[in-house]
């Protein structure tokens, strides 16, 4: 498991450059995915452009880290539920790398909960006592302002037309209140599978979250 400081050090690092600009890939990577699609096998390629991206993003600096790791680095110790709420966010920016144009959507909130198991009230016949509960979602959603260092190296990203949506993971009294703990703010790169027809198959998406800083 990495530390909260080698996480941000990485972005630190990233953000510190002159200039960013996207990582150009490999003739590798344009062989691979041309024979898929030679092969007609459209999921299969659509899954290697979404490494492609992935490896674009980590050739910047950045960290990627699982939806589990990023709430363990904020919280201190891991969950023990995690599901999507049925409430809905709606993210301002949401960058559609197919047709290459941005768009407003409603993303479902991410929900992740520690049930105190170490509690004498966690056996039968009492209830889970809830220990805490952390929430992945919209920036704009959070009781906070936003930070200058935060926006800036969301528009830096923005430009390369790699992400598809940036989140914030918190603690779910800071998204009510002013928290004690500092959010995480991640950059998403999203795929979804397509079959024959070109139609989205959900079940089949692959996702992966950068840390590009704390909310400070």
């Amino acid at each position: 498991m990495v530390s909260i400081d080698s996480v941000l050090e990485a972005a630190d690092k990233t953000f510190s450059l002159p200039e960013l600009t996207l990582p150009i890939p490999g003739a590798q990577w344009k062989e691979r995915i041309h024979a898929l699609e030679d092969a007609n096998l459209p999921q299969q390629r659509t899954m290697a452009i979404f490494e492609m991206r992935c490896w674009q993003a980590q050739a910047l600096g950045l960290l990627s880290l699982s939806p589990d790791e990023i709430v363990e680095l904020i919280m201190g110790e891991p969950h023990t539920k995690a599901y999507t709420a049925s409430t809905e966010m709606e993210f301002e920016y949401c960058y559609n790398h197919r047709t290459d144009s941005v768009e407003k959507r409603t993303i479902n909130t991410w929900m992740f909960e520690r049930i105190a198991k170490d509690s004498p009230w966690y056996m039968p016949p009492f209830f889970p006592k809830l220990k805490w509960r952390c929430v992945g979602g919209a920036l704009d959603y959070l009781k906070l302002p936003i930070p200058a260092g935060i926006i800036f190296r969301i528009q830096e990203l923005k430009k390369l037309r790699l992400f598809n949506c940036f989140m914030v993971f918190a603690p779910e009294d800071a998204w009510k209140s002013f928290g004690k703990i500092d959010p995480i703010v991640v950059a998403r790169i999203s795929e979804f599978a397509t079959d024959e027809d070109g139609d989205t198959l959900l079940k089949n998406g692959r996702q992966a979250l950068y840390v590009i800083g704390k909310w400070q």
